[in-house]
């Protein structure tokens, strides 16, 4: 499973976007401040240059992306542990251009919106390369550690409508400005974990409670050889099983095979690419073991399995 992005700070997420946004002005001679501030009446005041601001002012879940089912599981050869899939949020943004005219302001945000609808992820792709040698190796670090991009996309009309009542609450005048959503997801870190399962016991009978009972076993376990590796496609299979007839009573349902047939059949399979096997319908030993044997390329090894058991591991010389 890949774990949910954490957000590394917003200046830092938004580090090679930065890059993108200032390479117009840059040709020109000049350079765009770009920063995460509150845009109010003091703050505006105190600008010199250029100024790119991105204000974050609210944050909603998507409900549209919500996912109830688990994740699926994963074990480490003991148990199992299954996760609740991470929440996504929508960060949204107000994205305002500061300049010493209109017509400056315009143009940066003009610009700006062309740059962000060219790069609908965070980070941008193929950031690494363009951009490594110029961040920090610390925010390249937390940048790298996203595993997954964040989806963006800038706001809708309902969004845009917010904007005049921002300006007023900060009590600033109103600049040119769009909403930008970034869809954050977030780690719940919900988890439950339960032991393996290894042995499965089967007991068929007839349901008046008359008759012998024949018991079944499933067992599952993981070939491995001397180094820990996976033994891929080694035939596994019960050796020795002993056809004990039982007398089937008159009223048994047919759904019901006869001890006798059941005991004939062979029971066997092949390790898959994680080495592991299971071993359906195998007769109670009345020793208590099973000997199983392991066929992989030309070699076969014989090991004997006490039934149940915690682990049915198998070790081999390959």
């Amino acid at each position: 499973m890949k774990k949910a992005a954490k957000m590394a700070g917003f200046s830092r997420l938004f580090s090679p976007m930065s890059s993108l946004l200032n390479k117009p002005n840059q040709a020109q001679g000049s350079e765009v401040r770009t920063c995460f501030e509150t845009p109010s009446k003091q703050w505006l005041e105190t600008l010199t240059s250029a100024t790119l601001n991105f204000y974050f002012f609210d944050i909603q879940e998507n409900t549209g992306l919500r996912q109830t089912d688990w994740l699926p599981p994963q074990s480490n050869g003991k148990s199992s542990t299954r996760r609740l899939p991470p929440r996504r949020f929508d960060l949204r943004f107000m994205v305002s251009a500061i300049a010493d005219d209109v017509e400056t302001e315009h143009q940066l945000l003009w610009w700006t919106l062309r740059t962000l609808l060219r790069h609908p992820e965070l980070p941008p792709e193929g950031w690494q390369e363009k951009w490594k040698d110029s961040l920090p190796p610390k925010v390249f670090t937390q940048l790298d550690a996203l595993e997954a991009p964040l989806p963006t996309r800038i706001g809708d009309k309902e969004d845009s409508a917010r904007l005049l009542d921002l300006w007023s609450a900060l009590d600033a005048p109103p600049r040119p400005a769009l909403v930008y959503i970034v869809t954050a997801p977030m780690d719940l870190e919900v988890e439950q974990e339960a032991p393996l399962i290894f042995t499965r016991k089967l007991r068929y009978g007839d349901l008046n409670g008359a008759g012998a009972k024949d018991e079944r076993y499933h067992i599952g376990g993981v070939a491995r050889d001397r180094q820990g590796e996976p033994v891929v496609g080694a035939l596994v299979k019960v050796e020795s099983q002993a056809a004990v007839a039982v007398k089937r009573p008159a009223d048994w349902t047919e759904v019901f095979v006869s001890t006798v047939e059941r005991h004939a059949r062979e029971v066997s399979c092949r390790t898959d690419a994680q080495g592991r096997y299971v071993l359906p319908s195998i007769p109670a030993p009345p020793s208590g073991e099973v000997a199983l044997s392991i066929q992989h390329q030309d070699r076969v090894s014989l090991r004997k399995m006490v039934v149940p058991s915690e682990s049915y591991d198998i070790e081999l010389d390959v």
